[in-house]
């Protein structure tokens, strides 16, 4: 059950017009650190997403990822320019996009794998780098300090430690990570595909909570109904 399908095909069709530019995945990855720093205005070099500027995290997964699509096939890439990362300016629009080819998720696993995901993506603690997410989770904010700059971070750096995260989760084949600098349309685009995929994840979360509720009086009953195999996932987990 490819629960997240439609919506990659709306993604990738969003992405179909953009010049997309590939970076390289080999290299060194950037140092992790067990505490997310903290970083004050005077203490950064530049602000990646966060108010006012635009911002989109999109993490998500499908076995059939390849059969999708033709351009992306795996490792890393950007829209915009990768030197606005280490220009003048101080502040910039930012996006992140993950997407995750998987083995064969059996129905019962997605929602773990979800959750899996989400651990990932907020495990991505970099030294002298704040990572600040939105409780949706598809808005992302990056401080990057004087410090990491000076040790030379940059796209290159940022692009091949997201994409190495994610390639070492269980039952990942491949990852394909799309970064966006600067302004685009894609965040406003973007959003509602962001705001669907969250909906589908919060969905999973009430499945396998065990919640035996009526389908009719529940919030998300349009999602379980729209997206095939939810619906029968949850008569499969619901508490009798």
């Amino acid at each position: 059950m490819n629960i997240f399908d439609k919506d990659i095909e709306k993604l990738i069709g969003k992405l179909a017009s953009e010049k997309i530019v590939k970076l390289t995945e080999a290299g060194d990855v950037w140092e992790l650190v067990a505490k997310n720093p903290f970083l004050m205005e005077r203490d950064t070099k530049i602000e990646l997403g966060g108010y006012p500027k635009q911002s989109i995290n999109i993490i998500t997964a499908s076995s059939r990822l390849r059969d999708m699509q033709e351009q992306l096939k795996g490792g890393v890439y950007c829209i915009g320019d990768p030197k606005l990362l280490t220009g003048k300016e101080k502040h910039i629009s930012f996006g992140k996009i993950v997407l995750l080819e998987t083995e064969d998720i059996e129905d019962s696993s997605w929602y773990d794998f979800t959750q899996a995901e989400l651990i990932t993506d907020a495990g991505i603690r970099m030294k002298d780098i704040m990572l600040r997410q939105s409780p949706t989770h598809y808005n992302i904010n990056l401080r990057v300090s004087q410090n990491a700059y000076r040790s030379g971070f940059d796209a290159g750096f940022l692009g091949r430690t997201v994409y190495d995260a994610y390639t070492k989760m269980d039952r990942v084949r491949s990852a394909t990570v799309i970064m966006i600098f600067g302004e685009s349309r894609l965040y406003t685009e973007l959003l509602e595909i962001a705001e669907h995929i969250k909906e589908i994840t919060l969905t999973l979360n009430h499945i396998f909570d065990g919640i035996n509720m009526d389908c009719g009086s529940c919030d998300l009953n349009e999602v379980c109904m729209e997206v095939e195999g939810l619906r029968e996932l949850h008569k499969k987990n619901t508490k009798v």
